[in-house]
């Protein structure tokens, strides 16, 4: 999965800093950063899934909290879900798929990577295909955008 990044369809408030702006970086998949500490590779951001969203199967290489806002996210493959309120700790490295629940789901999502690398994605053996890293992810969320 590449990083392509859109201004959303949903529009964004008049005034509103590029720095906060909603990021729509996959069909339907919306990014806000929130703070971005280069120096620890600390990042913090909201996610809004579209109902149904399929994550497809990925690791993190940064430790991942996750805390539910809105709606609901499954792991596929297990009897775990987290509904608004929930809060979950991924461990680096652990592979695994998501989907977003009926409504769709708003997460926040605090990461501390080790070496630049957030995100593995993969393909069904396991393979990567794609890297996203704390530079690619934070360069392509703080580039200008046009305020309505």
């Amino acid at each position: 999965m590449s990083l392509a990044v859109r201004e959303p369809s949903r529009g964004s408030a008049a005034g509103e800093s590029p720095v906060a702006a909603w990021r729509e970086v996959g069909p339907g998949v919306d990014v806000k950063l929130l703070t971005v500490d280069p120096a620890t590779q600390a990042v913090e951001y909201l996610v809004r899934l579209p109902p149904g969203f399929h994550t497809g199967r990925y690791r993190h290489y940064a430790e991942t909290f996750v805390y539910i806002l809105e709606g609901q996210v499954g792991v596929t493959g297990t009897p775990t879900s987290f509904s608004a309120g929930d809060i979950c700790c991924q461990p680096r490295g652990v592979i695994h798929e998501e989907v977003a629940g009926p409504q769709g789901a708003t997460v926040y999502v605090s990461q501390r990577a080790h070496d630049d690398r957030l995100i593995e994605f993969l393909d069904a053996d396991g393979a990567v295909q794609d890297t996203l890293r704390l530079a690619q992810l934070c360069a392509a969320l703080t580039a200008p955008v046009r305020i309505l």
